[in-house]
């Protein structure tokens, strides 16, 4: 830190606080990715294999749509200096990736406590990070379990 600031260590340990709660965000949520991506790409190998057998590539392409919805869509690449688009879905893990990227560089920047807007739109992250995982787990406890049983 630079000795010529002057912040006071409160605040310093506010801002520590706030940026190890988004480090574990970030890291539940690459997790998270990583597991809806294997799933996916199983769910491709498994619908190759069940050829013929409609009723369970009906099921299989739904469970491949929720674990879709709940991992998001990464944007198409765009050129060096425009904007990419933003998110369609807005709580799915490849939203919440770039929204705590986005908090972490607020809360980061400088060497004083974290404003009350970084703090709210945390918050709001952290709440919507909370319901993205709910629906994740459903996904691996219920749902997947029920196609493993008609794949068996």
């Amino acid at each position: 830190m630079d000795p010529r600031i002057k912040t006071p260590l409160a605040d310093l340990e506010k801002q520590f606080a706030v940026a190890m709660q988004i480090s574990r965000a970030q890291t539940q949520i690459a997790q998270a990715q990583h597991e809806v991506a294997g799933l996916r790409s199983q769910i491709r190998q498994r619908r190759a294999q069940a050829a013929g057998n409609s009723a369970l590539i009906s099921a299989l392409d739904a469970l491949d749509r929720k674990a879709e919805s709940v991992g998001g869509t990464v944007s198409s690449p765009v050129a060096p200096g425009n904007q990419p688009e933003p998110p369609k879905e807005r709580t799915s893990l490849t939203f919440l990736a770039s929204r705590f990227a986005q908090i972490a560089f607020a809360v980061d920047t400088g060497d004083s406590a974290p404003t009350v807007e970084a703090t709210k739109a945390l918050a709001e992250a952290q709440t919507t990070r909370a319901a993205t995982m709910a629906k994740w787990t459903a996904i691996v406890t219920m749902d997947l379990p029920a196609i493993n049983r008609r794949v068996q």
